[in-house]
């Protein structure tokens, strides 16, 4: 069977599944994987169609395994109790399948390097010397034994500077929040997330220099910052806003900002918001309807002020809209935007023109990468 066999196979199992044909969806998604056992998506749709928790495990797990930055499969594993055991969907193959490929050989190992000759003893160890020292226990002759005693002094090395580590408590007594809403706050800027009743640092914040530590009593497993995560804009904006110092400030003159003065939200949702353009109304309209939480225009968490179009904290998700293919001022960014989110590691939904005609038919599907189901 070819590649575009086995792809239509998967998108008539996906297509199976959206009908409510779980059994259809079953049997086709089956036959892919048996065809092509290393096919991502494939896996992901059949651990929505298995009903069984041990074979769902076992899709997330492969998942995981050909895409160990897939997410949604990530957050998938962590809500199973350790006592399921992972059990795989497919059919037993036949002994003739099953039979095992001859091991490689090993590669042969590579010829030791050949040791560096060294002089005689009691001769001098300077290149292109052949003069004999004067002690047994020195290594140098009296000439060039004078000439290393006149160099100068190798300077030290500067100090490693010492790092200053804060927990989340001591974090918010600095930004002025309530201890028990800083954690829920870093979740929220997509730096944290709990794991097994732990905290643990994302990407992002491991770029900032964020380590776990382990209570000595409790065993407990925290975050602790640098101090100098203080000083992060990002931080800083959100445990204003949080503090209810005032709204987002849109002064600078960051390009972001200037195209947001140049179009001002003036068509308000559903839900209430105001946004710029009758796309994002029905962006912001589905994702109401779809009972996904979400926020409009929301910074990302990084020091560069640049903002989205909407951030989906489920599974912490960013969605842009880009609906002016025909301006090369528009395009250039677009492609700049685009960098950053790649840059920083920020999961980006693209969404264009062909897209709005039918947000039922794709964002569905685009989101379930993330771990996200409509129903």
């Amino acid at each position: 069977m070819n590649h575009e066999e086995i792809e239509s196979l998967v998108r008539q199992g996906t297509d199976a599944y959206k009908a409510g044909e779980l059994q259809r969806a079953h049997q086709l998604l089956v036959a892919a994987l048996q065809q092509q056992p290393k096919h991502t998506v494939a896996w992901l749709w059949l651990s929505g169609v298995v009903q069984d928790a041990a074979e769902r495990r076992y899709c997330l797990e492969r998942v995981l395994e050909l895409d160990p930055t897939h997410q949604a499969a990530r957050r998938g594993l962590m809500k199973f109790p350790p006592e399921v055991v992972a059990r795989s969907p497919l059919p037993e193959p036949s002994l003739a399948q099953s039979a095992p490929e001859p091991a490689p050989e090993p590669d042969p190992e590579p010829d030791p390097e050949p040791e560096q000759p060294q002089p005689p003893a009691g001769i001098c160890s300077h290149p292109d010397c052949n003069e004999a020292v004067s002690r047994p226990e020195h290594t140098l002759c009296h000439k060039h034994w004078k000439e290393e005693s006149r160099k100068p002094p190798r300077p030290a090395p500067p100090p490693v500077p010492s790092v200053n580590y804060l927990t989340a408590t001591q974090l918010g007594v600095h930004l002025g929040i309530a201890p028990q809403k800083v954690n829920r706050l870093l979740e929220n800027l997509g730096w944290i997330e709990q794991q097994e009743q732990h905290w643990v640092p994302l990407r992002q914040a491991e770029k900032l220099g964020a380590i776990t530590r382990r209570h000595a009593d409790s065993g407990r497993v925290y975050v602790v910052w640098p101090e100098a995560t203080l000083q992060h804009k990002a931080l800083i904006e959100a445990a204003r806003e949080l503090r209810g110092d005032g709204g987002q400030s849109i002064a600078s003159e960051a390009p972001d900002n200037a195209f947001r003065k140049r179009f001002p939200a003036k068509h308000r949702t559903t839900d209430g918001h105001l946004v710029r353009s009758k796309a994002e109304m029905l962006i912001d309209n589905w994702l109401y309807m779809a009972g996904i939480v979400h926020a409009y225009e929301r910074r990302l968490p990084i020091e560069e002020e640049v903002y989205c179009d909407f951030y989906l904290p489920t599974g912490k998700v960013y969605i842009e809209y880009w609906g002016r293919d025909n301006d090369p001022v528009y395009n250039e960014r677009r492609k700049n935007k685009v960098e950053i989110y790649q840059r920083y590691g920020l999961e980006l939904i693209e969404l264009v023109d062909q897209h709005i005609l039918s947000l039922d038919d794709h964002l569905p599907k685009l989101l379930i990468k993330y771990g996200i189901r409509v129903d």
